[in-house]
């Protein structure tokens, strides 16, 4: 449920710009940094508990929660503002109207390139994990998370992001936020992780 409800909140959050000064250096992000790394974290956390079949399946749910959210949002398109309509209703409504295309839209035109990331993230976790790292989670997980992240932002950002004389500054200012939050999820699941491998032992 909390990877289904991170991905959901990605692409709404992708469209609000933010600046935040890290260390003296000011980073243009989208919001969805907050968010998007946790997605990833989850996929690891669930290929280890439970294998690289079922983060497999876990991924393809997540989307299609996302294509009905993302449609779901573009529906209201589907109706006109009545005329009557109060007044404080107003902005509310025609906020929502406004947002409805751009959401189907971030959906739709990144859903392939999405889905591929997810699924060679979790891949190339799972590689680590059992092969490189020795079931050390956090290692794992940031090393796969840190380059599926930076092709992903690669590929993305030159068609999402309409702002090109800014473009560079979201990339690696996104990249940064995502990866400081990276890291505090995957220590967060890595103990939780070692603790329940602990009572297994036990």
């Amino acid at each position: 449920m909390l990877l289904v409800t991170a991905k959901l909140m990605c692409n709404p959050l992708f469209m609000n710009r933010i600046g935040i000064n890290l260390f003296g250096y000011d980073l243009l992000v989208t919001q969805s940094a907050f968010t998007y790394g946790l997605v990833f974290v989850m996929t690891d956390l669930c290929a280890a508990v439970f294998g690289l079949r079922q983060a497999y399946i876990i991924i393809l749910f997540a989307m299609l929660m996302d294509g009905i959210y993302s449609f779901g949002i573009y529906s209201v398109s589907f109706f006109s503002i009545p005329s009557t309509i109060d007044p404080q209703y107003l902005d509310v409504t025609q906020a929502i109207h406004t947002l409805s295309m751009p959401t189907l839209t971030l959906f739709s035109g990144g859903a392939i390139a999405s889905l591929i990331t997810y699924l060679a993230e979790v891949t190339l976790f799972s590689f680590l994990f059992k092969r490189v790292f020795k079931e050390n989670l956090f290692l794992s997980s940031t090393v796969a998370i840190a380059s599926t992240i930076l092709f992903h932002n690669l590929i993305l950002y030159p068609i999402a992001i309409n702002d090109k004389a800014n473009l560079w500054k979201y990339f690696w200012g996104n990249f940064i936020l995502d990866m400081a939050f990276v890291i505090v999820y995957t220590l967060i699941c890595s103990f939780f992780f070692k603790r329940g491998n602990r009572k297994k032992i036990v």
